[in-house]
């Protein structure tokens, strides 16, 4: 690892020479900030991540603590009517999986699955969702799922960095292996990432990435084939399928130190629009990240 003092401003600006290569040196214990709209609803909450060792020897296991609801479309927690949904929404967002990365800070596996669906299932109150949510218990695709969710977070922040040369062009292409696809076995993705800007050794860098009907519709329909009975249902959904145009574009931001892959802000904002003649239904999905290190604190592995 890496030892680079986070707090250090004597590398910036024209006094600083980027390095050839990123490299991964996260803190032990680092403090995030997340705002997020999802399902049409703003919410904001703060959590730690502990960085322990893998028990091999190689690479890391990141850990979630401490998870804080702190607002719910602009109400603190503490408002009447925030307070009945929190305890729910902080039990779901306490039961993040253990994330394990590689030295370099590629994602390896995402572990704990069964306390997040116990957790999911505990604290869903539609009859109807937590049916699904058994049948799916034990079911692989939930949890490749859950994996490929997990894995875009991870994606946002570090991954889709790692491979960025600082000394290099503003604009380069990347190849890099496919983040896993629902019941899919999907080429590796071509990605360029362009560097908006630079302050010393922070910088700013995007990658868009857009998906089309050829990919999504057999993303979707192994997702449906699990959640609807073998019925008329499943193929009144495969047939919506088939005739919906379909499209999703996935921004990801930073603003990242080049010398440990240590985020100062990032996000993630997806769009999902599909289209039948005369009714067009768009999802959109926006989570916002500010990290900061937790000078001087140990992390909790046990």
């Amino acid at each position: 690892m890496v030892d680079v003092d986070l707090a250090s401003g004597s590398e910036t600006g024209a006094n600083f020479t980027p390095p050839a290569e990123m490299s991964f040196a996260w803190p032990a214990v680092t403090i995030v900030h997340e705002q997020k709209l999802e399902n049409g609803v703003e919410s904001e909450a703060r959590y730690e991540l502990h960085r322990c060792p893998h028990k091999n020897g190689e690479g890391y296991v990141f850990r979630q603590h401490d998870f804080q609801l702190v607002s719910v479309a602009g109400l603190p927690r503490e408002h009447p009517e925030v307070q009945p949904i929190a305890p729910r929404i902080e039990a779901l967002g306490a039961a993040f999986p253990h994330v394990v990365v590689s030295s370099s800070g590629a994602l390896v596996d995402v572990r704990r699955f069964q306390d997040v669906i116990a957790a999911s299932i505990a604290r869903i109150g539609r009859p109807e969702v937590r049916t699904i949510l058994e049948r799916m218990r034990d079911n692989p695709t939930l949890e490749r799922m859950l994996k490929a969710k997990v894995g875009e977070v991870w994606f946002a922040w570090v991954a889709a960095w790692a491979l960025y040369e600082p000394n290099g062009e503003a604009r380069q292409l990347f190849t890099m292996p496919e983040l896993e696809v629902v019941g899919e076995d999907a080429p590796d993705l071509e990605l360029w990432v362009d560097r908006k800007g630079t302050e010393g050794p922070m910088y700013e860098l995007e990658l868009v990435q857009r998906e089309g009907k050829e990919r999504l519709q057999p993303l979707l329909a192994s997702v449906m084939r699990q959640i609807l009975p073998a019925d008329a249902s499943q193929k009144s959904m495969n047939d919506f399928l088939a005739a919906a145009s379909m499209s999703r574009t996935t921004t990801y931001r930073v603003r990242t130190d080049v010398r440990t892959l240590f985020p100062e802000t990032a996000s993630r904002h997806q769009v999902l629009e599909m289209s039948l003649p005369g009714e067009t239904k768009r999802r959109e999905e926006r989570h916002d990240y500010r990290f900061e290190a937790a000078e001087g604190k140990s992390p909790s592995c046990d």
